[in-house]
């Protein structure tokens, strides 16, 4: 069977880690973990966060649990100044479950995340802590902007990611925390 590209040229490969032209995609294990139902993402917009307010949202592997997560991105999304805190291994409480999202969209009998996401835990920081800052703005000077880690940490059953923002705009400002991973047999 030959199938034809976006080049109108028949391409010989059958391979889901080429498109039809023959291109090789560059972050292929990532696209394969999508393609099999692996690959999950969940996220919270966080409105009118009081000036000084840190929101949160954690991602944690349950000791039972029979993947490891390969934790691939972060985001921050805000028109706010805001100090960006990553930490690992936290302590945590409460908090609010987030729906995640499988990004295999229609694939038959929908792999379930082993993961939990939660926002607003109550948490103590951990001594692994990577920080940031975000850039915002205000009035005139307001710029917004997107704040990432991307590569990968891997997280074995037990352990967890904590991703906190905190409002530093003088004025209470909308925030969105989004996370992105993968998920592997033990």
């Amino acid at each position: 069977m030959t199938s034809t590209s976006h080049t109108s040229k028949p391409s010989k490969f059958k391979s889901p880690l080429q498109f039809l032209d023959g291109t090789i995609i560059v972050d292929q294990r990532q696209l394969l973990k999508c393609l099999e139902g692996y690959k999950f993402t969940t996220g919270h917009k966080f409105e009118s966060v009081a000036n000084g307010a840190t929101v949160n949202v954690l991602l944690h592997v349950p000791d039972d649990a029979e993947r490891t997560i390969f934790f691939l991105a972060f985001e921050v999304s805000s028109d706010a100044k805001a100090n960006i805190d990553l930490y690992f291994d936290v302590e945590f409480s409460g908090g609010t479950n987030l729906k995640i999202i499988n990004l295999r969209r229609k694939m038959e009998g929908v792999i379930n995340p082993v993961a939990v996401t939660l926002h607003s835990v109550t948490y103590t920081p951990s001594e692994y802590h990577l920080g940031a800052v975000h850039t915002g703005g205000v009035r005139q000077f307001a710029t917004g902007g997107l704040s990432e880690l991307s590569g990968a940490a891997i997280l074995d059953p037990g352990y967890n990611v904590l991703i906190a923002a905190t409002n530093n705009s003088g004025a209470a400002q909308d925030i969105s925390l989004r996370l992105v991973w993968w998920e592997e047999p033990v």
